[in-house]
């Protein structure tokens, strides 16, 4: 190899991965939302959690992102996630059927926490818009397993009298 060759193979060595890497590049700001979507549809929801959270400084607060995110969340198990995610959906999003689904889920992503004073709150609200018969039902469903949790959990008052010598 002579002098020239040798001093062209590292500049057409960076060109050519300044070249392959171009792609790479152009990716970085795409929204990773379908591919999110594709996993949360293969119910792959640890994996499309993870690639969230690997986007959510960049993407926190886009509501189709925030929705995905939301929802990969919740089913991965990461309940405090779904809600923080889904709130801000609810409280941004222009779309109103982004929305309803939003509020939905939030809904359901509060029961998964025990909070069942906001389930409920939310289930009825999202009821009083008059959704369609298969959304009501599941509703009702939720509502009902909402009131046996809640029954369940009922205070009750236990009282004892003892004696105490001293």
């Amino acid at each position: 190899m002579n002098k020239q060759q040798l001093l062209a193979t590292p500049i057409a060595f960076q060109v050519s991965l300044l070249l392959a890497s171009t792609p790479i590049l152009a990716a970085e700001g795409e929204s990773p939302v379908s591919e999110m979507d594709t996993l949360i549809t293969q119910e792959q929801y640890q994996q499309a959690f993870a690639l969230g959270q690997e986007n959510l400084d960049e993407w926190e607060g886009d509501p189709d992102f925030d929705y995905a995110f939301g929802l990969a969340a919740r089913e991965s198990g990461n309940a405090n996630e779904s809600v923080f995610a889904l709130e801000r959906v609810d409280a941004i999003a222009t779309d109103a059927s982004l929305r309803a689904l939003a509020r939905l889920e939030l809904a359901r992503a509060y029961f998964v926490n025990n909070n069942l004073t906001a389930s409920e709150n939310l289930f009825n609200a999202v009821l009083a818009s008059n959704p369609p018969p298969n959304v009501q039902q599941n509703i009702q469903d939720f509502l009902q397993r909402i009131e046996a949790r809640q029954n369940a959990q009922t205070p009750t008052f236990n009282w004892t009298i003892s004696s105490v010598i001293g």
